[in-house]
């Protein structure tokens, strides 16, 4: 029996540059740590904090459980054209069971209404579910197609955009325990 292997996920995310995240993480860092912290390590255990969170989000707001596990922090040397990308693993079972549950309708309005808009930052696929890549099986589906469906799950249950800084404020306690741990770590490496 060939064992299914776990495909890779973009989450929804409004990254790390001017953003809820990167004002809930500041406010987080002592003014005497701040400029000697290596900021691209405490990005990164923000964004494995935040794929629980999301996935906890998912649960909370549409009553989907499924498993999320960090692969990648992506982020633009420059971000004036673009922002922080988080990249996760979620199982074939999982992509089947965000399908059993997804309005097809809502997933050609938000394929148009993000593919159609003039935005430089898509570069991918066709937006009708019935051309090009759409067609193939949901767990063969890319990781923006996948990110997509997310979305439209989302919109099912009448999230136009996500709250990030409720979110964060909610979790507040645990960004405090990354940004502490972290900042702890940092001292001992420099006293």
């Amino acid at each position: 029996m060939q064992r299914r292997q776990s495909k890779t996920i973009k989450i929804p995310f409004c990254g790390l540059y001017d953003s809820d995240a990167s004002h809930a993480l500041a406010q987080q860092i002592p003014d005497d740590s701040y400029d000697t912290l290596d900021h691209p390590a405490l990005s990164v255990a923000f964004a494995e904090l935040y794929t629980k969170m999301f996935a906890e989000y998912l649960k909370d707001t549409c009553g989907i459980t499924i498993s999320l596990f960090f692969e990648e922090l992506d982020s633009p040397q420059f971000y004036d054209a673009d922002t922080d990308k988080i990249y996760c693993k979620i199982s074939p079972a999982d992509i089947e069971k965000l399908w059993d549950i997804l309005d097809t309708d809502e997933l050609n309005r938000v394929v148009k209404d993000m593919l159609s808009q003039d935005n430089p930052l898509v570069t991918f696929g066709d937006n009708e579910l019935s051309k090009g890549d759409w067609s193939a099986p949901v767990t063969e589906w890319d990781l923006e197609q996948l990110e997509l469906m997310l979305w439209a799950i989302l919109r099912q249950h009448n999230v136009e955009q996500i709250d990030y800084a409720v979110m964060f404020e909610q979790y507040q306690k645990d960004i405090c325990k990354i940004v502490r741990d972290y900042t702890a770590t940092q001292e001992e490496m420099v006293g």
